[in-house]
């Protein structure tokens, strides 16, 4: 089994897949995707009434197919108020608590915000970081915390910090994905295979332990 652990794209039929599709809370969920994560994306905070989004997010998030919240997080490029970041992330902070699934994070150049606000909610549930692509020093300090990594294209792209890292992370868990890219996920195991030296199916089973760890049960249930 492999795991596209964030995907903005339906593309598998391949029944050895396990994706996630990442919705937001303004789109509408097909119903036909077995296993999603949902959540309120900081780019998208101004398209909907916070109360509405709050509302409609929490019945989404009760589905026992979202199996994640998020993507959420904070961005400092993005020209949304930072304030309203992190009241927005607060609440997803919250719901991940309260239906204990795992929190999908996206962050731009807030990762020290970003670590605070998880040592003073002190969150039960598992947070990941998607398509990490920042340098060495910054890996280390999201680990450090508790915080899990999961890497995309650029692991495609030779020198890049995605492969830096991969090739020092020894026994540490980390996750996968293709994101909004129309790459399979398997060409993403295949180099990530290569660096790390796991072989293939060991870098599967690894992976995919890592994802039932952190939603509490098992893939073939799902």
């Amino acid at each position: 089994m492999l795991i596209d652990f964030h995907t903005h794209i339906n593309k598998y039929s391949d029944s050895d897949i396990f994706s996630v599709r990442s919705y937001s809370v303004s789109e509408t969920i097909d119903l036909k995707t077995k296993h999603y994560s949902v959540g309120w994306h900081p780019w998208h905070l101004l398209d909907l009434d916070k109360e509405t989004a709050f509302d409609i997010l929490e019945k989404q998030v009760q589905c026992d197919e979202a199996i994640m919240v998020g993507e959420c997080g904070l961005d400092k490029i993005v020209d949304i108020p930072f304030d309203l970041q992190k009241e927005v992330f607060e609440y997803q902070i919250k719901l991940s608590e309260k239906y204990s699934k795992p929190l999908v994070l996206h962050c731009v150049r807030s990762f020290s915000e970003l670590i605070e606000m998880k040592k003073h909610f002190k969150p039960k549930q598992q947070w990941v970081v998607h398509g990490f692509s920042n340098n060495i020093n910054i890996a280390q300090m999201l680990v450090k915390e508790g915080i899990m990594l999961s890497f995309g294209k650029n692991v495609l792209t030779e020198n890049s910090n995605a492969q830096k890292i991969l090739s020092q992370i020894g026994d540490m868990p980390f996750f996968l994905e293709t994101d909004d890219t129309d790459l399979h996920i398997k060409d993403i195991y295949g180099k990530v295979s290569e660096i790390t030296n796991y072989g293939f199916e060991e870098l599967s089973d690894k992976i995919t332990k890592s994802l039932e760890h952190i939603i509490h049960q098992k893939i073939s249930h799902l």
